[in-house]
């Protein structure tokens, strides 16, 4: 079966779809990539995947730019030929979908990772204008959509509402997984955690507190979480916060990188890439989003990494923490929630450890990226899993 991904971002689709790509070539199905081409499009192409590079103006609503990536697309699908199609991320659910249906694929399939920023509850004129837009278009292309496939429930039931989706045209699976071979304490050496932590400021007795984001945006819970370790500043604790999250100039709710240089206990990195030894050196992960979540990332790869976890009860978030059994679940936008949060953990090492340990095994029960990609297979794709 001839089988090909679109998505906004080289990075994104190695990140979150690495595995599956690798997967379906491991059974023996034949993989192509179309995305803007990055620094990743090697790495992709080494799990066994054809990539093509069509640009596209993530953050523009000019239709002529749209009309030239649906064209592009379009020209490539027609000449690879594919049984499959699956599409991720607002433009290509759109101009993906559409330029599949034109060039005759048979079965045409979309993920929404997250509602995202579109579908806020922002009451501007120019938001309720792009999201009328957005959904107009969405509904259009969803024709044409044999399944979505959703993160989490409350997106599956936004798009049923506004009519972009069918009920039957729906699965939701939680997460995209996470892999718990490469996520995994044993994968980090003693001495690399040691380098991490005097990076971060803190000595063998600190409770290093991390938040990382990826994209340091206000509505990813950033400010929030400086505001915290501003009170726990007065606890007179060995402890030390760290931020790791770049600024996004396309992004109008991005913080500046240099936002943070008053707090003696806070320390802030741009987004790196040793995320493993990043969270390996951390002892509680803190992820205080607001933002319209699928299911984060980084708290899939926290609970694989055996890590206490405090994040809000926003929709994505909360699938990933039992409240009290491996992490605290706070009120969003509550700096002093957060704050009375980690400070629970800071005082009990043994709560840290217990919450840890439930964290990993809820990891391997219901977020094992395997068992998630065989039911994605299986149930989106509609291809057999072995």
């Amino acid at each position: 079966m001839k089988i090909t991904l679109i998505d906004n971002n080289d990075r994104s689709l190695l990140n979150f779809r690495g595995d599956l790509v690798r997967t379906l070539v491991q059974l023996g199905h034949s993989v192509s990539v179309i995305t803007p081409a990055g620094g990743f499009v090697k790495d992709i192409e080494f799990l066994g995947a054809q990539h093509y590079a069509v640009p596209l103006a993530r953050r523009s609503l000019n239709p002529f730019s749209d009309w030239f990536y649906y064209c592009r697309i379009r020209k490539i699908l027609k000449t690879i030929r594919p049984g499959i199609v699956e599409t991720m991320t607002v433009k290509p659910n759109i101009w993906g979908v559409l330029a599949a249906k034109s060039a005759g694929v048979p079965r045409i399939v979309s993920l929404v990772a997250g509602a995202g920023e579109v579908f806020n509850d922002g009451t501007g004129l120019k938001q309720q204008l792009v999201r009328s837009a957005v959904s107009f278009f969405y509904r259009f292309a969803g024709k044409y959509v044999g399944k979505y496939w959703f993160l989490n429930s409350e997106n599956r039931d936004l798009f049923v509402k506004l009519k972009i989706c069918r009920p039957e045209q729906a699965v939701v699976i939680i997460s995209e997984g996470v892999n718990l071979q490469q996520f995994s304490p044993d994968s980090v050496s003693a001495e690399q955690t040691q380098k991490i932590r005097r990076e971060f400021g803190a000595d063998t007795d600190s409770v290093v507190i991390g938040c990382y984001p990826g994209r340091n945006l206000r509505s990813k819970g950033g400010l929030i979480f400086y505001e915290a370790a501003k009170i726990a500043e007065r606890w007179n604790k060995n402890v030390r916060f760290v931020l790791a999250g770049s600024y996004d100039p396309q992004e109008k709710d991005s913080i500046p990188d240099d936002f943070v240089q008053t707090a003696a206990i806070f320390k802030h990195f741009p987004a790196r890439p040793d995320i493993v030894e990043m969270l390996a050196a951390t002892d509680i992960l803190v992820f205080p989003s607001y933002y319209p979540e699928g299911v984060p990332r980084i708290l899939l790869e926290g609970l694989a990494m055996h890590k206490p976890l405090i994040t809000t009860g926003s929709v994505g978030c909360r699938e990933t923490v039992d409240n009290g059994v491996n992490g605290f679940l706070v009120p969003p936008k509550n700096p002093q929630a957060l704050a009375d949060a980690v400070r629970k953990l800071v005082d009990d090492k043994d709560l840290r450890q217990r919450f840890g340990k439930a964290g990993y095994a809820k990891a391997v029960n219901q977020f094992d990226v395997h068992k998630i990609n065989e039911r994605v297979i299986r149930e989106f794709l509609d291809i057999p899993a072995v």
